[in-house]
C-alpha cells in the first residue's frame, strides 16, 4: 500500500510563524516536500490554523500570511481590560474571527474537505457525558457509527467553528461555544503535540479512512524551543508555581508534547520525524 502521509502542527501562539516557514523551506529544493501527496494534516491551536488551511487546499504560501505583522497587529487589535488577563481574557476574539472567515472562503464542513483533518481541543462540558472532555475533531469517522450519538459526529461541523475551539486559549481568548455542542478551550491544554492525535485517527479501527501502522509516515513540526529550566530543589506554594512565569503550566504543556513525541515515535521509529 502507498504511505499514509501525516504532517501535524504543534500550538504556541505567534510562533506558528516558525512553523510555516520550517514548511515553506521543506516544499523548496532540496527537499521537495510535496503537500498535495499528504493524507492528513493535524493540528493544535495556532497549528490548527495551518492544518485547516492546508486540509482545504490553500497553498502554504496563503496560509503563511496569517503570521505577517500587519496580520498578528489586527488579530490582537481589541484588547480587553486594558490588555490585563487577571479578571477576563486579555483579547476579543472577534478580529481573529474576522480574519479566518476571510481565508476560509465558504467555511465549508469538515466532510468537505479535499484532505485529513485532525484538531484538538477541550471541552468544558459534553452535553452528552456531562463531563468535561477532550475531543478531536475530525474527518476521518464512520459517520453511521455515530448517528444514534450525534455529538460525536464531526463531519457536518464548520472549519471556522473547528479552529475557533481548537485555539481559544484561556486567559488569551474567551472560551468559544459552538451550538447544541457546548463550549471549548485551546487543545494545548491536552495535546499541543498532535501528532498522536493524527496517528490515532488514521489508524482507528472504525474510521471510514484506515490507514495500516507500518504505511504512516509522520512529520511532526514545533514551534522552535525556549530554552528553560528550574535550578535546585524549590519549595514553592502556588504562588510560586502558578507566578508571573506560569512555570507549572509551561511543564505541563512542554511536558505532553514530549510524552506525545516519544509515543509517535517509538510507534513509527524512522517513519517518525519531528
Amino acid at each position: 500500500m502507498a504511505a499514509y502521509r501525516i504532517v501535524s502542527f504543534d500550538g504556541g501562539g505567534i510562533r506558528g510563524a516558525f512553523t510555516t516557514q520550517v514548511l515553506l523551506r521543506l516544499t523548496k529544493p532540496p527537499y521537495n516536500l510535496d503537500l498535495s501527496k499528504v493524507k492528513l494534516f493535524a493540528g493544535t491551536s495556532t497549528g490548527s490554523v495551518i492544518a485547516t488551511g492546508l486540509a482545504m487546499g490553500l497553498p502554504i504560501e496563503t496560509v503563511a500570511e496569517f503570521y505577517e505583522e500587519s496580520t498578528c497587529k489586527f488579530i490582537f487589535s481589541k484588547k480587553r481590560f486594558f490588555g490585563l488577563n487577571v479578571f477576563g481574557p486579555k483579547y476579543s476574539r472577534e478580529p481573529l474571527k474576522e480574519y479566518l472567515t476571510k481565508q476560509y472562503k465558504g467555511n465549508p464542513m469538515l466532510k468537505d474537505l479535499p484532505y485529513g483533518l485532525s484538531l484538538s481541543s477541550f471541552q468544558l462540558q459534553s452535553p452528552y457525558t456531562r463531563n468535561w472532555l477532550s475531543v478531536f475533531f475530525n474527518n476521518r469517522q464512520d459517520f453511521v457509527a455515530h448517528e444514534r450519538l450525534p455529538i460525536f459526529n464531526y463531519s457536518e461541523l464548520r472549519v471556522l467553528d473547528a479552529v475557533l475551539a481548537s485555539s481559544a486559549a484561556p486567559t488569551y481568548f474567551p472560551a468559544y461555544k459552538i451550538a447544541d455542542r457546548g463550549s471549548y478551550i485551546d487543545g494545548g491544554v491536552i495535546a499541543n503535540n498532535p501528532g498522536i492525535a493524527g496517528l490515532s485517527v488514521a489508524i482507528n479501527p472504525i474510521n471510514t479512512v484506515k490507514a495500516k501502522l507500518e504505511d504512516v509516515r509522520l512529520l511532526s513540526i514545533g514551534n522552535g524551543i525556549v530554552p528553560t529550566e528550574i535550578k535546585g530543589a524549590p519549595k514553592w506554594g502556588i504562588a510560586g508555581w502558578m507566578g508571573p512565569s506560569l512555570p507549572l503550566l509551561n511543564i505541563l504543556s512542554d511536558g505532553s508534547s514530549d510524552v506525545d513525541n516519544y509515543y509517535c515515535m517509538s510507534m513509527l521509529g524512522e517513519k517518525g520525524y519531528r
